[in-house]
């Protein structure tokens, strides 16, 4: 590991190192190599660079063309594709400056001449958590002026989310509206992004003028998931065998939570408490045999669902294909072979109609409701289809507690349909069919937004509402395995006592050991008056404050459209009670403390 006290680098510098060498594969670490061996080889015979152009914006002192890099992330995709791309644009021969939009100034970017941006989008159409100070900036009453910025925007999304790539199409049509020139055609992508996100680095680097032969396609390489040497990760999953599968709920609750526990051993994976596992899931076999049957095709026909990668059609529509939810992609292009009724409905006056038709519906329910007016062969349905984009889940467990091995808590999810509710995909595979022994295709999703203080002695307050308290088993586990010596303050909810009290055994073993300071439970159906997580913040308000005050972190996971907002309110009516502050002033304390890293949320 590479540390200031090893190394030239600051600490900040050695963090932000060990991250990106913690992510790359092997070909790619040997590609680096040789180009920093390049580089300075380079530099010898040009004689002494010019001083750093440090983190303020402009052009280097030395000639060489800048270019800022901007990510706006809550998950980490957007700050790894742009850490691609700035390897790529220093590559030909500029100079990168990579900034994240959680702490960016925007009236720095008057002094940019370039500036490309990668933007991912959360819930329904919102920017990433960290990235909204700075699009309230964007907004605000003193915003940049960027008469002289060129600029692009990737857009990383959902099309299964009706504001689909949002927080980009809004930052793409404000940095215009300040004056900015686009460079190059903004790109949304879908859940499987590499082709397109690779499309748009070409793109924006033949728009500036560069030979495209000198530029690596490094997305595109990822993508093959077949190459020799590549390292597991999104595109190449490890298979993962699953080694407990236990319900953690009781008789009589209202849905059912998982604890999973999966072996890593082989994979050389590895992740710190407050990341995520993907985890592709497969659709039931009923499913992809129905579908198939619909359409009279043959389930054994051969088909490509990408290159290299050759399977029959029962196993593709099983393991590779997402049948469960419909997007607007998926219906138009099926539009073109299920007749007139079909096509009116994908009309460009019928989104309202087009999107109350999606909710609740899958693959089947399109086939039936719409039966193909021409034959669609495998192949067809199989390109016409979207890929099976993974779930995510937040980690449940320390790596320094359980050496390869990685555990998650998975609460069922239904969703309303024509017919009434029905399980997700996933949900139904944990309690059908991964059981120990199955296998169920992995990676690990990197979230340096929402990770442990380095100083273990900082008091830490944890909210989880449901599934959420799964990151904080994993802070607590780690902090144990350390020695952490800081207070922890976990605040915990679900429904009720009896059925629904996740890991309750290990909180109170914790409590007894005093690696767990303090636990308050909101139990919303125990009784009359339903009581959640926000209102034992308020009840506990003078400790809270108190904590804060001493320099506490608080992190916050859990639902994001009532449960996070709920509890940022009365993280407001905390600060504006305890602290004599008016609201706006309340609300600025937040703000602090999201600089400054101390308020931190996971939310889905």
């Amino acid at each position: 590991m590479i540390s200031e006290t090893n190394s030239p680098f600051t600490a900040g510098q050695a963090a932000a190192l060990n991250a990106l060498l913690g992510e790359l594969t092997p070909s790619q670490g040997v590609w680096l190599s040789g180009y920093l061996a390049g580089t300075a080889a380079a530099r010898e015979q040009a004689g002494p660079a010019g001083p750093d152009p440090g983190p303020a914006g402009g052009p280097a002192v030395d000639g060489t063309p800048r270019v800022a890099v901007v990510y706006a992330t809550e998950t980490g995709n957007s700050r790894r594709l742009a850490t691609q791309l700035a390897g790529r644009i220093e590559a030909l021969g500029w100079r990168p400056a990579m900034f994240n939009a959680a702490e960016l100034q925007p009236r720095k970017l008057e002094h940019e001449e370039v500036a490309l941006f990668i933007a991912s989008t959360h819930g329904e159409g919102d920017p990433p958590e960290p990235a909204r100070p700075f699009v309230r900036a964007l907004h605000g009453r003193r915003p940049p002026k960027l008469t002289g910025l060129r600029y692009s925007v990737l857009g990383l999304g959902d099309t299964s989310y009706r504001r689909f790539c949002q927080a980009a199409r809004d930052l793409d049509e404000r940095l215009e509206a300040l004056g900015g020139q686009r460079l190059h055609p903004r790109q949304d992508c879908d859940v499987d992004y590499a082709a397109a996100a690779e499309a748009w680095m070409a793109g924006v680097l033949g728009e500036l003028g560069q030979r495209q032969t000198r530029v690596q396609p490094v997305v595109a390489a990822a993508a093959g998931g077949s190459a020799a040497g590549l390292e597991y990760g999104r595109e190449r999953p490890f298979a993962a065998e699953v080694l407990e599968n236990v319900l953690l709920t009781d008789i009589g609750s209202t849905k059912a939570t998982r604890h999973l526990e999966l072996s890593l051993e082989g994979s050389g994976l590895t992740y710190c408490p407050g990341d995520a596992l993907g985890v592709f899931p497969t659709n039931g076999p009923e499913e992809a045999a129905a579908v198939i049957g619909l359409l009279g095709l043959d389930p054994a026909q051969p088909v490509t669902v990408r290159p290299g990668a050759e399977r029959p059609l029962q196993e593709a529509l099983e393991r590779d294909l997402e049948l469960s939810r419909l997007t607007p992609p998926v219906v138009a292009q099926y539009a073109r072979t299920a007749g007139d009724a079909l096509r009116e409905l994908t009309g460009p006056e019928q989104e309202a109609r087009l999107w109350e038709y999606l909710g609740g519906r899958g693959v089947r329910d399109l086939v039936t409701d719409f039966p193909p007016q021409q034959p669609l062969s495998g192949q067809e349905l199989v390109e016409l289809l979207r890929r099976m984009p993974p779930r995510l889940y937040s980690v449940a467990s320390s790596l320094q507690a359980h050496p390869d091995e990685v555990h998650l808590t998975v609460a069922e999810a239904w969703f309303a349909g024509p017919a009434g509710e029905r399980l997700g995909v996933f949900s139904r595979q944990c309690g059908e069919r991964a059981e120990p022994g199955a296998v169920l295709p992995v990676f690990v999703q990197a979230n340096p937004e929402f990770r442990l203080p380095e100083d273990g002695s900082v008091p830490l307050v944890l909210v989880g509402a449901g599934s959420g308290v799964a990151p904080f088993r994993a802070f607590l586990e780690e902090r144990e395995e350390v020695g952490a010596t800081g207070r922890t303050w976990l605040v915990f909810g679900e429904r009720c006592s009896r059925t629904d009290f996740l890991y309750q055994a290990e909180w109170l073993q914790r409590l007894q050991r005093g690696t767990l300071s303090r636990m308050d439970v909101a139990f919303s159906r125990d009784t009359g008056r339903k009581v959640y997580v926000q209102d034992r913040l308020k009840a506990r308000a003078a400790d809270l404050f108190a904590w804060l005050e001493e320099g506490a972190w608080i992190y916050v996971c859990g639902d994001e459209r009532r449960m996070a907002p709920a509890v940022h309110t009365a993280l407001i009516d905390v600060v504006q009670e305890q602290g004599g502050r008016s609201r706006e002033a309340a609300a600025a304390y937040l703000d602090d403390l999201v600089a400054a890293g101390r308020y931190r949320r996971d939310v889905y």
